[in-house]
């Protein structure tokens, strides 16, 4: 949540992106706080499609989660793109670009909300409780006359 919640703030920061603007103020440190979040997004989003899955599938879950990671990273660039040039209209100076792309980065900063309001719903509260790596051994399973 905290990292899908940084790149909302990255992202919408994105957003106030001016034909005008510097490097460091517009581009920079946005992109910083949305890599950041990013990353803090992607690890535990890895864990949580792995977790539950029986050993023998282990490799099956991983990967689909990489597929569909990577399908929805280009499904969801051709949406926001799709917003940005609707926004645009068929004029194609730096001011109308600029708009559009910054609806685009608005769009992309709500979906990093609510896929943290997803996360604050449907994640559990508490840790299931981790069981004894050690299996116990069976009593019956001793040699007659051997020292136990």
């Amino acid at each position: 949540m905290p990292g899908a919640l940084l790149a909302a703030v990255g992202l919408a920061w994105c957003s106030f992106i001016s034909p005008g603007g510097g490097f460091l103020t517009d581009v920079l440190g946005p992109c910083v706080i949305v890599g950041v979040g990013v990353g803090l997004v992607l690890a535990p989003v890895a864990a949580a499609a792995t977790t539950g899955v029986a050993p023998r599938e282990a490799g099956m879950a991983s990967g689909l989660f990489n597929s569909s990671r990577q399908l929805g990273g280009c499904v969801g660039l051709a949406a926001l793109a799709t917003v940005a040039a609707f926004r645009t209209g068929p004029v194609s100076d730096p001011a109308a670009l600029n708009d559009g792309y910054a609806v685009s980065l608005a769009v992309a900063a709500g979906l990093f909300v609510l896929a943290a309001a997803v996360a604050i719903v449907v994640l559990p509260r508490h840790r299931a409780a981790v069981p004894d790596p050690r299996p116990a051994e069976p009593a019956g399973n001793r040699l007659e006359g051997t020292p136990s």
